[in-house]
């Protein structure tokens, strides 16, 4: 499984709870993606 796909699942998996809704969720989730990418890069 590749490494962006494991993140998004396991972020999905965690937000669910606070973001019931899928759209919203999936934004919180790209940003946190991005974010850690920006960190990763450093």
């Amino acid at each position: 499984m590749s490494q962006m796909k494991q993140f998004l699942r396991i972020a999905n998996a965690r937000l669910k709870t606070i973001y019931p809704n899928k759209q919203q969720r999936s934004a919180w989730v790209a940003k946190m993606y991005v974010r850690w990418q920006e960190r990763k890069k450093k």
